[in-house]
Order: structure tokens, then C-alpha cells, then sequence
């Protein structure tokens, strides 16, 4: 027990020794793990700036629309100035007593300036209904024709006594052709039936419209008014949106033989061909487009069929009042 009473202290001293020993390289794998976690934030950090340099840039605030970067919805405003070129057909009321009938019915073309816009009135994202109010003016070339009986001095129609081959000279029609004509219009579009996206977000929703505008034609004295009433379908939340079909009935004072009972058919598709294969916010929102337009009467009177091609670069904004709904469901 005495042996065992003295060496007490020297086993406490080894004891101690050891666990000293042992307690630093517990201090170095402390240090390491605290290592390792400050290179797994800075990786974290840098994968954060991948990602969000990965993401479209925002438009420049007060430039380009707060919609810009859905590339499906329609903006509440928007404002578009389109360039391209167009198309006009125009086929008289009677060619038989049109003055100079060999070239009455070739097709006009010229370059086209056209600016649009839409604003939505009423209606938020998801309400069943939206009345817009719309707008445009046009600048191109049509073809029309001028009654000689009220336009007497009219440099196309025969002067008093002029021998000219055909069959009623008081019904002589000059046809105005290559004309400059400068249009524009307003109108009111009222959307029902708005429901939800389809399986494949595109959905087409049902309006009715009324639009009344004026052209002024070179070569003709006093503006040529016109009016439609028309039932149509515009698509939404898809990259064609925008695009439309609509029937009207109305008036048209450039078909002045039939102009009260005149029939418009237009078909209008707009879309970007540059989205599966581009990432520029440019490109991506730059918008080709193409639009027919026939005006008839159904019988014999005379008829125009205008087309015209280009390229259409949009602008607008969002409603602040619905941000909240953009992130559940694109927009109108």
C-alpha cells in the first residue's frame, strides 16, 4: 500500500502529461473544420453570381415594359411601331365603265410605317372580362375608286365630250391607284369569356369590337371615313399573343358605289421566330408580323384585299396594382 501511496503522484503527472498530448490535435481538427466551412460559403457565394448572372437582365427602368421578360402575356399599355411593307389589291365596282381598265386591278405595294397602341381599361388578370381601349395610325399606299358623276374634275375621268369606249359614261369610274393614304383609327375591344391557361398555357378568348377611323387619301378631296362592328378571337399567355381574327360589318366611304354595306375579314399573326435560339433581350422581344385585311360586300361591288409584312418592336408596362398575380399567372 506505501509503494502504491508513492507513486500515486507520478501516475496523476503521466496522466496529465498525456491528456495535454492529445488535446492539440484536437485544437488542429477544430481549425480544419473551420476551414472547410468558410471554402463551402465562398463556393455557395460564387454559385450565387452564376446563377443569378444566368437569369435575363431586367429592361432599364422607364424604357422597355415591366412585362418584358414573360415573353408570353400581354402588357395593360403597350405601344408598338411597326415597319414592313404592304399590299393592296383593288378590284372596281364595274370594270366595264372603268375609264382605263388594263391596269385597274394591279397589286399596289409600298413601305409601311404603322404605330398602335392598347390600354386596358378595366379587367385585372384573372377576371372573366377586359375592355381595352385600341388605337393606330397608318401610313401606306392603297387603291380606290372615284365616282366621275361626283368628281367631275377628277384627273382620271373623261373631260366633257372626250370620246372614251364604254358603256355608260355617266357611270364612268376612275380608279385611284398607288395612292398615299395616312389612317387612322380608335376603338373599343370588350373580352369575355376569359378563362385560365390550357395544358399548354396558350389560351384564345372571344371579344367583341367596335372601331371608327379616317383616311386621307392623296387624290381625293375630303377624308374617307369608315366604321365596323366585329366579333373576334385574340390569343393570350403564349409567345403568339397578340394575334387575332375578327369579322366585321360596317361602312366605308372608300368603296363609295356599296360603301353601307360593307364586310371586313382580318387575320392577324404576330410572333418571334428568335426565342428558341437566342438569349439577347433584344432579339427576344423583337416581334415579325403579318396581317391581311378584306373589305367586300359579298356581290358585285368593289373589294380590296391589303397584306402587310414587317417587323413590330413592342412596348409597354404592367399594372403595379397586379404584380402580385404576375408571379401566379401570366397576364393580359
Amino acid at each position: 500500500m506505501e509503494w502504491k501511496t508513492r507513486r500515486a503522484p507520478q501516475f496523476a503527472m503521466l496522466a496529465l502529461v498525456g491528456l495535454t498530448a492529445n488535446a492539440q490535435p484536437v485544437a488542429s481538427v477544430g481549425d480544419d473544420i473551420t476551414k472547410t466551412v468558410e471554402e463551402l460559403k465562398g463556393r455557395i457565394e460564387e454559385l450565387e453570381k452564376e446563377v443569378a448572372a444566368s437569369k435575363p437582365k431586367p429592361p432599364p427602368e422607364g424604357i422597355l415594359p415591366e412585362c418584358w421578360n414573360s415573353r408570353v402575356m400581354r402588357c395593360d399599355f403597350d405601344v408598338d411601331i411597326n415597319f414592313g411593307w404592304g399590299f393592296d389589291t383593288f378590284t372596281p365596282s364595274d370594270l366595264s365603265n372603268v375609264v382605263e381598265p388594263e391596269d385597274a386591278t394591279d397589286v399596289n405595294q409600298s413601305a409601311l410605317l404603322d404605330l398602335r397602341f392598347n390600354y386596358k381599361l378595366v379587367g385585372a388578370t384573372n377576371d372573366v372580362a377586359a375592355l381595352w381601349l385600341t388605337g393606330r395610325t397608318r401610313r401606306t399606299v392603297r387603291g380606290t375608286e372615284v365616282l366621275c358623276s361626283d368628281f367631275a374634275n377628277f384627273p382620271g375621268c373623261p373631260e366633257a365630250g372626250e370620246p372614251i369606249d364604254i358603256p355608260d359614261l355617266n357611270a364612268a369610274i376612275a380608279v385611284l391607284r398607288d395612292a398615299e393614304s395616312i389612317e387612322g383609327e380608335v376603338g373599343l375591344r370588350a373580352e369575355f369569356l376569359r378563362s385560365k391557361a390550357g395544358p399548354k398555357g396558350a389560351k384564345a378568348t372571344p371579344y367583341l369590337m367596335a372601331r371608327y377611323g379616317a383616311a386621307s387619301v392623296s387624290g381625293l378631296d375630303d377624308l374617307a371615313e369608315y366604321y365596323f362592328f366585329s366579333l373576334g378571337v385574340i390569343l393570350e399567355e403564349t409567345h403568339l399573343h397578340g394575334s387575332f381574327i375578327d369579322f366585321g360589318i360596317g361602312s366605308n366611304d372608300l368603296f363609295p358605289a356599296d360603301r353601307r354595306d360593307r364586310n371586313q375579314l382580318r387575320v392577324h399573326l404576330e410572333g418571334n421566330p428568335f426565342l428558341s435560339f437566342t438569349d439577347s433581350d433584344f432579339l427576344s422581344n423583337l416581334r415579325m408580323f403579318i396581317e391581311t385585311e378584306v373589305d367586300f360586300d359579298g356581290g358585285s361591288g368593289s373589294d380590296s384585299v391589303r397584306t402587310f409584312v414587317g417587323v413590330e418592336f413592342p412596348f409597354g408596362s404592367k399594372k403595379k396594382s397586379e404584380s402580385s398575380d404576375q408571379t401566379k399567372s401570366p397576364g393580359t
